[in-house]
């Protein structure tokens, strides 16, 4: 008897901003977008701990080629710390490692510590955390048993908001940069105060250019997993590459042009194409089709060389619903079979 071939299924891409709920990992959000979208096809940028909440930016299929991008974006947190006590993650999941009896720090003096930590510094990351040492990361090693100490880096806080004291407990609202462990910022302002400090709380209200005005209800995303009548919703909140323009840094070229870079050939760059990592778009009205998104391409002086592709090959001449973010009907009623 001779099968029917099961319908294909279009591919899906694009990026899922997702409201990161407590008590889960980045990775198990990964794992959810995997079984809602039928594809092992995903990644993340910018990893949250299991205890804080908000943005995720959840990356699939030729997104996930933007990660680079997405993680190297500011980012915005809001934090609560408690006051007398580490821990040796610095945040509630850790164990407590050491008390004060120092007294609780007063508002003045949070302001004027506040005030002070702006601006470019150097940062130990928490000995608790996903850096490699020796090939294992951080954690491993701390959970082994091991002393891991971890060298400073570079980071900056772009701004800092004291909010409120409440008994043992401040809030705050941070705008930092690439790298920059809000863990550890507890740990510091604390050391600046003579006390000791963790985090009791942590929400990601943006990463670059999405907000938790984007995002999708991570709890959603887990119920979608099996509520197969929930992915729609899930499926339409998928932000599709070429409606980044606007959000990243983007350049328009011609279908000639584009086919050169995919190519790998360096062309003149556009004089309006800024340093670093822009999104290429080809014009195609001539087809009467929308821009596509073709690659990410980096300036090289004058001149510019495409260094991730988001195209097999030539530039499309029809309408693909994996770039312009249209719902592929034939998805929807596949079976799922990702598990």
């Amino acid at each position: 008897m001779t099968k029917t071939a099961e319908p294909r299924a279009t591919p899906r891409c694009g990026i899922l901003v997702v409201d990161k709920p407590g008590a889960c990992t980045s990775h198990d959000v990964v794992s959810w977008a995997r079984r809602v979208f039928s594809t092992r096809e995903v990644g993340h940028a910018g990893t949250l701990d299991p205890m804080a909440t908000g943005v995720l930016v959840v990356l699939i299929g030729e997104a996930t080629k933007l990660s680079n991008w997405v993680t190297s974006e500011d980012k915005s947190y809001a934090c609560e710390l408690r006051w007398g006590v580490e821990t040796d993650s610095l945040d509630a999941d850790g164990a407590v490692v050491r008390t004060t009896d120092s007294p609780t720090p007063t508002p003045e003096h949070i302001e004027a510590a506040c005030a002070a930590m702006v601006g470019v510094q150097m940062q130990v990351p928490p000995a608790v955390s996903a850096i490699k040492v020796g090939g294992v990361a951080s954690h491993e090693r701390v959970r082994r048993g091991e002393h891991v100490e971890l060298a400073a880096r570079e980071v900056e806080l772009r701004s800092l908001k004291y909010r409120e004291s409440l008994a043992d407990r401040a809030r705050f609202e941070l705008e930092v940069s690439k790298g920059y462990y809000v863990r550890s910022f507890a740990r510091d302002l604390a050391a600046r105060l003579g006390t000791l400090a963790h985090l009791t709380a942590l929400r990601r209200a943006r990463s670059g250019a999405f907000s938790l005005a984007d995002a999708v209800d991570g709890l959603a995303l887990r119920r979608a997993r099996e509520a197969i009548e929930e992915r729609p919703a899930i499926h339409g909140a998928l932000v599709s590459l070429a409606s980044l323009e606007g959000r990243m840094p983007t350049v328009r070229v011609p279908i000639d042009v584009a086919e050169r870079l995919l190519q790998g050939k360096r062309v003149e760059a556009p004089a309006a194409m800024r340093d670093g990592i822009s999104l290429v778009f080809a014009e195609r009205d001539e087809l009467g089709l929308p821009p596509q998104p073709i690659g990410l391409a980096e300036r090289q002086s004058e001149l510019m060389v495409v260094r991730r592709n988001l195209l097999p090959g030539r530039v499309l001449r029809e309408r693909e619903s994996w770039i312009d973010g249209e719902l592929a009907t034939a998805a929807e009623a596949r079976p799922d079979a990702t598990r």
